[in-house]
């Protein structure tokens, strides 16, 4: 039987979507794959055809020049996931070899400075949006939340006695919990305090107690960079808590737990941030550097 690749693709976003509980975020880049590679896929009709068919996607992305490898490999995962769904589905007689990812230069990823960090933590807002935007910015410094995470945080999520917020709806729909500082928490509930949403029961939100699109928070939180001086985003500042974490003697274990992570692959990226930490202590483990010291 002929296989109609782009009546399947809507089937497996389908699934994704109402199976997985994929976010609307995912299924927008999933579809974005498809459109990157569908000249390539949408024709054809037989299982051994398509790996085939997606390297010459890849390529033909490559040979455009618009692409660096890692946007590329943004549409590489989507179809790998493609082919073995249809594999479970028992839609091709057996599983298709995922293609492989292409080679990339792994860079440090970025962070705040401990200035920037502290300009943050020291500057006082102004109003009612300021002060939401600054406390959610804080929150996630402490916690290393994602965006969605931070939005959907509510009342009872908060466990203020326990030094614990519960993250109901994490990646791949997963509850998790997540531990405070003291000075997460007091800030917790001085804002709680002051800014009660009579509304629903969300943390932050609009003057009208809704959640906060991410739009608009990304809009909040560039008009608090503009007025600090400091690029910031949301992601930036949970990139900042985990290299943090890390340089602070916290464990990769640990951190995985914290942040949500599938892939203990993926938490050790922020061991490999800390260059400079490394060639620091380096300098105190050396035999050569021990001797010269005598």
């Amino acid at each position: 039987m002929d296989l109609n690749v782009p009546r399947l693709y809507e089937l497996f976003l389908q699934d994704r979507q109402f199976l997985k509980n994929c976010r609307p975020k995912t299924i927008r880049s999933y579809r974005q794959a498809w459109n990157a590679f569908s000249a390539h896929l949408a024709g054809v009709a037989r299982a051994d055809q398509f790996r085939p068919a997606l390297k010459q996607a890849v390529m033909a992305k490559m040979s455009e020049g618009r692409l660096k490898p890692s946007a590329i490999n943004v549409y590489i995962r989507p179809m790998n996931a493609f082919v073995k769904w249809l594999a479970n589905e028992e839609y091709i007689p057996s599983p298709i070899k995922p293609l492989e990812l292409l080679k990339t230069t792994k860079r440090p990823i970025p962070t705040l400075t401990s200035q920037q960090i502290s300009r943050l933590v020291s500057w006082r807002p102004k109003d009612v949006v300021d002060r939401r935007t600054h406390t959610m910015a804080l929150v996630i410094l402490d916690c290393g939340l994602r965006l969605d995470e931070c939005l959907s945080l509510e009342q009872g999520d908060v466990d203020l006695e326990n030094f614990l917020l519960t993250v109901q709806h994490g990646k791949g729909d997963k509850e998790r919990k997540v531990p405070l500082s003291a000075n997460g928490r007091a800030l917790l509930f001085q804002y709680m305090r002051k800014h009660p949403n009579d509304v629903s029961s969300l943390i932050f939100a609009t003057r009208t107690g809704t959640k906060i699109s991410e739009r608009n928070a990304e809009r909040d939180l560039g008009a608090l960079a503009k007025a600090l001086q400091v690029p910031m985003r949301w992601h930036l500042l949970r990139h900042t808590f985990g290299t943090e974490f890390i340089r602070n003697g916290g464990n990769v274990a640990d951190l995985k737990r914290i942040l949500g992570h599938a892939s203990i692959t993926t938490t050790m990226l922020y061991v490999h941030n800390q260059s400079s930490d490394f060639v620091q202590k380096h300098n105190g483990y050396s035999p050569l550097s021990k001797a010269m010291r005598r």
